[in-house]
């Protein structure tokens, strides 16, 4: 098991995560400050859970500061352990409190 949650750490996931995928069954870090872009490799882990039948609920990056869009190669199925409580779907580094402007009223953030 890799568990890290609720430490309060931050920055972004290193891509090199991927290579414990083969060694670890369990890889929950929701409940930190990670931010930044999930980095494609995570589809990896997400494969070699599924393949070893341990489900993609093993794998929980919610409730962080993740940002844009999530990776084709993470797939769309059970991503509610990827996606809540983060910023998916928005610019990274993105503040509408002071970026709105009246003139752009779609102008959201968002990535679509």
């Amino acid at each position: 098991r890799f568990i890290i949650t609720g430490t309060s750490l931050t920055g972004s996931l290193p891509t090199q995560m991927a290579r414990l995928s083969l060694m670890v069954d369990r890889y929950y870090l929701q409940s930190n400050s990670f931010t930044g872009v999930i980095p494609s490799q995570v589809g990896i882990i997400r494969t070699n859970l599924d393949a070893a039948g341990r489900g993609y609920n093993n794998f929980q990056l919610n409730n962080n500061d993740f940002c844009s869009d999530l990776p084709s190669q993470v797939g769309t199925s059970s991503t509610s352990y990827l996606t809540d409580d983060n910023s998916i779907g928005t610019v990274c580094g993105w503040d509408g409190t002071y970026m709105t402007d009246s003139r752009f009223p779609t102008m959201d953030g968002s990535t679509s």
